[in-house]
């Protein structure tokens, strides 16, 4: 179970859907859900200073040898 703020798991369950649905997913479209989400949870503890939602962008990347 998982206890969050609603505006936290509506962004969450936004960016679940879309990866589950989607394994072909565009990286900024990625990125674009991933920021939501990261967003509502840095808001929610206070983070500070606050984040500007219009700036705040996250890119996940990784590292290493993906052939298979």
């Amino acid at each position: 179970m998982l206890f969050a703020p609603q505006l936290v798991l509506n962004e969450l369950y936004k960016f679940v859907e879309a990866i589950t649905l989607s394994k072909d997913l565009p990286l900024d479209e990625h990125d674009k859900l991933l920021s939501d989400l990261l967003y509502q949870v840095r808001k929610n503890v206070g983070i500070y200073p606050p984040d500007d939602v219009e700036t705040f962008i996250v890119h996940l990347r990784s590292s290493g040898n993906h052939q298979q």
